[in-house]
């Protein structure tokens, strides 16, 4: 990236002026070989109106694209072949020359294509778009003229809406929401007495928040040296690791420190792990900072966060609330990033490139804007607390709960002596005992299941056959309220077989409880209780999150029956007991993260217990009563894990002793696959082991299929320090070895082995 200038006098001065007349530009078409910087010519009249991180549209061979000026230049060589630029299409550059910056550093870091990484900057709804996502809708009002007589029914309903506005437009879409058609309307508009017109809307999310009470409380000894520490860094490169036992008030801190940001004339942001959780915490921030707060994540429609991302460029809010892509939002002076929960695995985006993580795009931000950075958690990652130890981050630690709160009493329940007893249901006879004790004092519970689905998976009792999807080398889930086995993968439906596919047997067998099973059996055995789930199978309407949870606050649901989303975060006074209905469903994944993971899960799922004054209780039941990660948890003892899990980390080098690269090779065709992960292994070789690094497979990947794809993968350990630099290795790779029928991934510092 380039920038040019001459030297202009003006008054007797001498001042550097930008000259404009060629723009660098990265068009937005999405192919490594055009993965460069193109010129173009600057027309004269848009000279004065074009800045860097402008959307501007270009010719691009046969074609017209969008594109994203990353400079300017001097005269190109070839300057007689030099296209010029269209139009401009933005008033305002959408990219800030930070934002900028650091796009060109994730293209670097985890080897995607440049525009991949700025179309993550870009306002929601207008990549590869010409205009934004409308704002303006079609409007009516009284023009105090026309004729009244004979007006019929609708006719008069339209015209009593429309006074009640006192003059102001209301438009054709809140008119149809109350029932008066667009017929009507258009008759009232004929008559003269109505006129029409286009009005611009600000579209908010406020329904999204849970209404909470902003009270002030006296701050502990602990939470005080922990807010000194970061309002003293403000402004400052500095990261802190939270460690904060579950209620131990790391969200007070985090408004206190944000508060005094405002104060200072200094942005924030706010990152939260799941959709779920946005709803509770953007009620406590707009309790305390009302309009300056913002909202950003997937389920608010394209235009609610469009609108959203426009207050925080123009600064109209100065903080922002959000799930990982709000990391980019455009907070204007950003003094302080919090990322609440920053063990979680879905700060990490897997599923399309760039794979980045949002914690440590956060702290390169932080890096390139001077502002502090806050880790917290109950459980940090191996790696933030391993930093916080060593003193690249500053270690603040929480360690009892606020207004002298107890933690949880934990017990563990050996499932194979439930099994020898005879008891093949869901729950544990202690379970069931403490379910209907917490029901019978009229307090409430939650149930924590890492399953969705109604049972795990179907299987032939005569030959072992499993129902398997057709694309993916998974098993499918049996889904009851559906009737239906459905791929948690690629979607896949199928009717369950009523005989083996295999050996003809109708020895079928469900194995295995999901959410759905979990909240049937409950309610076999409370039938007048009331319970809820809360999993991606119900909560995929918008707003539905919220919705259940608001339920819960007002205790209208006794029993709150979830996946992980439901451990995470969320503060019910009401809730004294929480039961985890299956402890092992992670610890036995082949990841080497798996002890973590679990660890992680039971503590923060025991940690809804209990935040009221009447106490809390957590059932454990397991088949791995002995595991450190299991006990460890019981006891509440990060510490002791820590130690233990890090033993075993470094004496196989992995995170934080190292850091993974993994090269993901997926196609239709089994033989090229495995023809392109060898290929790639050759020349890879010679390259990577003279820096250092270790290179294992190619192999198999653990989900050898996956939707009708074969997948074999290579891993790479690099050093945890220095520099990454994988585009360029890349990109000299795949000068020698084209990829043609088989398409690769790259995933730097990946959440999951898989």
């Amino acid at each position: 990236m380039h920038t040019a200038g001459i030297f202009a006098v003006e008054d007797g001065c001498v001042a550097l002026t930008m000259n404009k007349e060629y723009a660098e530009v990265i068009v937005d078409v999405a192919a490594f070989p055009i993965d460069r910087e193109f010129h173009y010519r600057v027309p004269p009249g848009l000279q004065p109106s074009l800045e860097v991180g402008h959307r501007v549209l270009v010719p691009f061979g046969r074609r017209r694209v969008v594109g994203y000026v990353v400079g300017f230049s001097p005269p190109p060589e070839d300057v007689a072949s030099i296209k010029d630029v269209l139009r401009i299409l933005d008033e305002e550059p959408l990219i800030t020359p930070t934002l900028l910056q650091l796009a060109h550093w994730m293209s670097e870091y985890y080897g995607c294509l440049l525009v991949e990484a700025i179309s993550c900057m870009l306002p929601p709804g207008t990549r590869a778009r010409e205009s934004a996502p409308r704002r303006t809708l079609k409007a009516v009002r009284l023009t105090g003229g026309g004729s009244f007589a004979g007006l019929g029914p609708k006719q008069q309903l339209a015209l009593e809406l429309i006074q009640k506005a006192s003059g102001e437009p209301i438009t054709f879409v809140s008119l149809e929401e109350q029932g008066i058609g667009r017929a009507t309307i258009q008759s009232l508009i004929k008559r003269g007495i109505l006129g029409e017109e286009w009005v611009t809307i600000r579209r908010r999310p406020e329904e999204q928040a849970l209404t909470r009470e902003d009270k002030q409380v006296i701050l502990t000894p602990e939470q005080e040296r922990a807010l000194a520490a970061i309002t003293g860094s403000l402004g400052q490169n500095q990261v802190f690791v939270l460690h904060g036992v579950t209620g131990s008030g790391k969200t007070e801190v985090y408004l206190r420190a944000i508060a005094s940001a405002l104060r200072a004339d200094l942005g924030a942001l706010v990152l939260v792990p799941e959709i779920a959780l946005t709803a509770q915490v953007m009620g406590a921030f707009q309790a305390r900072f009302g309009d300056e707060v913002a909202l950003l994540h997937s389920n608010l429609s394209v235009g609610e966060r469009h609108d959203e991302w426009l207050r925080l460029r123009r600064g109209e809010a100065r903080v922002v609330v959000g799930a990982r892509s709000a990391v980019f939002a455009p907070v204007q002076n950003l003094g302080l990033i919090v990322i609440d929960e920053e063990h979680e695995p879905s700060y990490k985006q897997d599923d399309r490139h760039p794979r980045y993580h949002a914690r440590t795009v956060a702290m390169k931000r932080a890096a390139l804007e001077n502002a502090a950075v806050v880790l917290g958690s109950a459980t940090p990652s191996m790696e933030s607390y391993y930093r916080g130890q060593g003193g690249s981050s500053r270690l603040l630690v929480l360690s009892k709960r606020v207004e002298h709160l107890p933690l949880p009493e934990v017990a563990i329940v050996d499932m194979r002596e439930e099994l020898k007893r005879g008891n093949r249901t869901v729950f544990s006879r202690r379970l069931q005992g403490e379910l209907a004790r917490c029901l019978g004092r009229g307090e409430q519970a939650i149930l924590f299941l890492n399953r969705r689905g109604y049972t795990t998976f179907i299987f032939c009792r005569e030959c072992g056959e499993v129902m398997r999807c057709g694309d993916c080398s998974v098993s499918m889930t049996y889904h009851q309220t559906e009737g239906e086995l459905r791929c948690h993968y690629c979607g896949n439906t199928r009717e369950p077989p009523q005989v083996c596919p295999a050996c003809g047997s109708r020895a079928i067998r469900h194995f295995g409880a999901g959410t759905q099973r979990v909240v049937e059996a409950f309610q076999e055995l409370f039938p007048r209780a009331r319970a809820a789930r809360l999993d991606a199978d119900v909560t995929g309407r918008k707003g539905a999150h919220a919705e259940i949870l608001r339920s819960f606050a007002a205790r209208e649901i006794d029993v709150l029956v979830g996946t992980q989303m439901v451990a995470k975060g969320f503060d019910f006074p009401g809730v004294t007991l929480v039961g985890v209905v299956a402890a092992d469903t992670i610890l036995n994944l082949p990841d080497y993260r798996s002890s973590e993971r679990t660890f992680q899960l039971l503590v923060q799922a025991a940690g809804r217990a209990g935040r009221g004054p009447d106490g809390g209780l957590v059932v454990i039941q397991t088949y791995n009563p002995h595991h450190y990660a299991v006990m460890n948890a019981a006891e509440h003892d990060y510490e002791a894990f820590y130690q233990q899990e890090m033993a075993f980390r470094k004496s196989l080098h992995y995170p934080p002793f190292c850091r993974l690269v993994r090269l993901l090779f997926q196609g239709e065709s089994e033989a090229e696959v495995q023809r392109a992960a060898h290929l790639w292994s050759r020349l890879l070789g010679p390259k990577v082991r003279p820096e250092g690094w270790e290179m294992f497979g190619p192999a198999p990947a653990p989900l050898s299929r996956l939707q009708d794809r074969y997948r074999w993968h290579l891993w790479l350990k690099v050093p945890s320090e220095g520099p990454l630099a994988i585009k360029k290795l890349l990109s000299e790779c795949a000068a020698q070895g084209a990829l043609t029928e088989v398409s690769l991934s790259v995933d730097v510092e990946p959440s999951f082995m898989l």
